[in-house]
């Protein structure tokens, strides 16, 4: 992943609504989460992840998922009108603003543009919306095409698990 360090992306723990844990998501939620995380830590301390991004990707049948991956979590924080709050990798739940990340991405799963840019309202307004979503979407068909989902919960494997097995 070639995620550049951007001060609008930030490392952070605030609370969120729902605390939604993270073990509960889709396989393909999960991914997402870990990728958001792993990107931004990466980032922070300009680290090269893209080794472990692009094994984690294969392992699961979607290498080419990693590149356009990259489009849409470098542009995240460069459209951003807030810095976006990320929490770091082992945090067992959910952020306020990765949950609105997860929201747009199911959308965008389903082709409702619509509803995916409604729960990007607090992280992108206008014409920057439409160009993340646009980005993101050729991500989620990439992710799809492998069988995996946004939606839905597969307690039975995790992104983590994965990697550390595999590594």
């Amino acid at each position: 992943m070639s995620v550049q360090p951007n001060l609008n992306m930030a490392c952070g723990t605030a609370a969120t609504v729902s605390e939604q844990p993270t073990s509960s998501l889709s396989l393909g939620g999960q991914l997402l989460v870990w990728s958001l995380r792993h990107g931004t830590m990466t980032a922070r301390y300009q680290i090269d992840g893209t080794a472990t991004a692009e094994h984690v990707y294969k392992s699961l049948g979607c290498p080419d998922a990693v590149p356009l991956l990259d489009v849409w979590i470098g542009l995240l924080p460069k459209v951003a009108y807030r810095p976006v709050l990320i929490r770091r990798v082992c945090f067992p739940t959910l952020g306020e603003d990765e949950y609105a990340i997860l929201q747009c991405m199911r959308a965008l799963q389903h082709a409702d543009q619509r509803r995916a840019l409604g729960a990007l309202s607090q992280i992108l307004a206008g014409p920057f919306s439409t160009s993340f979503c646009d980005a993101a979407s050729a991500y989620v068909k990439a992710v799809t095409s492998a069988g995996l989902s946004f939606t839905g919960v597969d307690a039975l494997r995790s992104v983590d698990q994965l990697r550390r097995t595999t590594l």
